[in-house]
């Protein structure tokens, strides 16, 4: 590892050692296909691209049953149940990431 890469890396590895998680893909040095991301077993490879797993989006939704297409959304439950008004429903809603 040279010093540019650990440069690089260094937040990487910042952030696995306060707990979150990493994930890594390889890339290909060819024209084949690069790999899935995947979460390592803790060792730092030379080759390959490492990222913080990003965090899903999170939300709650009111739903107005009014008409069905009445919709405000909100950073907590405990905004989205403050707002309720007339009959709805809240749905909470996370973003499906890749795996």
């Amino acid at each position: 590892m040279n010093r540019e890469r650990a440069k690089e890396l260094l937040p990487i590895i910042q952030a696995y050692a306060e707990g979150k998680e990493i994930e890594y893909k390889w890339i290909s040095d060819d024209d084949g296909p690069d790999g899935a991301w995947i979460t390592p077993d803790g060792t730092f490879e030379s080759g390959g691209e490492y990222r913080i797993k990003p965090e899903p989006f999170e939300c709650w939704v009111n739903v107005y049953d009014t008409d069905g297409k009445s919709r405000y959304s909100y950073d907590s439950e405990e905004a989205a149940e403050k707002n309720i008004s007339g009959t709805c429903r809240t749905i909470h809603m996370i973003e499906k990431t890749d795996e």
